[in-house]
């Protein structure tokens, strides 16, 4: 009877982590195809000023959803010599901070939502346009939809799995630093196994919902979450030049120290939060506090560094052994 509990518990959460990536995939390669060589060329005309490479990059993030591909694309670019150091740095302010749009969508959303109810309508029609429509626009288009469905299906069958096992384990909670630093350490190993922080943050929420996860404890593994995901930088830098793996290196070394930061300060930004969150809601969700604090954390990188910048990219640069001169 154990056995036959725990598979249906681990089957539903194996399969809805399974089924949420591949939708990331699909709305990822899907927004990629439809938008074509514009997306490179949307990223070198943003690139211009500070503030435009931090917003470009946020904003093809958030188009894309994947702060991996955006990485790996302004790596390229970099090595290529078509954009400063600088303005790669910038421009990764804004795709970590975009990135964690998919919290604040699964938090908005809330688990109380039946996902797949509305999953499978979009998975039907997308499936159509991709499978039918292969060489065309819309078939891109279709892909992209079809991912969507599928994130949202992978929801539901983590919302139930998580909710099965909130009936059968103790609540998870930090009690020391060192259990703190292993739940970091936790994040920080899912999300580079599964290559995708957006995946992992939706686990950690649905486990704080179903009561699995305490509060402290989740906005740890987010912590070590948000360092896992420059893991997809580092490994595309190894097949390229000193200069990718410089700037690889860097944004993986900026998350690190802000990451220290929110650890030690973990207790005060998660009550300053709650204070905020509670203007706006008469009952504070868990998710909702999850979600601003993992925002919080990419923030609080560009606070910490966008002054120290060009000083951090001139570093970096002299490593890499590039000669190319930065604009004051």
């Amino acid at each position: 009877m154990l056995a036959r509990m725990n598979t249906d518990l681990l089957f539903p959460l194996i399969g809805g982590i399974g089924i949420f990536m591949l939708g990331m995939h699909h709305m990822t390669e899907g927004v990629k195809l439809a938008a074509g060589e514009r997306l490179e060329e949307w990223l070198a005309i943003g690139m211009r000023t500070p503030w435009l490479a931090f917003i470009s990059g946020a904003v093809i993030t958030l188009v894309v959803q994947s702060s991996g591909v955006v990485s790996v694309l302004l790596l390229g670019f970099a090595s290529a010599g078509f954009i400063r150091f600088d303005k790669v740095l910038y421009a990764l302010y804004g795709a970590n901070i975009a990135t964690t749009s998919t919290g604040w969508l699964v938090a908005l959303a809330g688990f109380n939502f039946r996902f797949a109810h509305y999953a499978l309508p979009m998975i039907g029609i997308g499936a159509l346009f991709y499978l039918f429509r292969q060489q065309k626009r819309d078939g891109a288009i279709g892909q992209a939809f079809l991912g969507f469905g599928l994130f949202f299906m992978g929801l539901g069958f983590l919302q139930d799995a998580f909710g099965g096992l909130a009936q059968t384990l103790p609540q998870l909670e930090s009690t020391s630093w060192l259990s703190l630093l292993a739940f970091v350490l936790t994040g920080f190993v899912v999300t580079t196994l599964m290559q995708s922080s957006s995946a992992s943050s939706a686990v950690t929420l649905s486990a704080v919902t179903s009561g699995t996860l305490g509060l402290e404890a989740a906005a740890a593994v987010l912590i070590g979450a948000n360092i896992g995901s420059t893991t997809t930088a580092l490994i595309a830098s190894v097949k390229g030049d000193a200069v990718s793996r410089q700037l690889a290196f860097g944004n993986t070394l900026l998350n690190v120290a802000t990451a220290t930061v929110a650890l030690i300060l973990i207790t005060v930004i998660l009550t300053l939060l709650h204070m905020r969150c509670s203007v706006y809601f008469e009952t504070c969700p868990a998710t909702i506090q999850l979600a601003a604090f993992n925002t919080f954390f990419n923030v609080l990188t560009v606070l910490l560094f966008w002054p120290w910048t060009p000083r951090i990219a001139a570093w970096l640069q002299r490593r890499a052994g590039s000669t190319e001169q930065l604009e004051p």
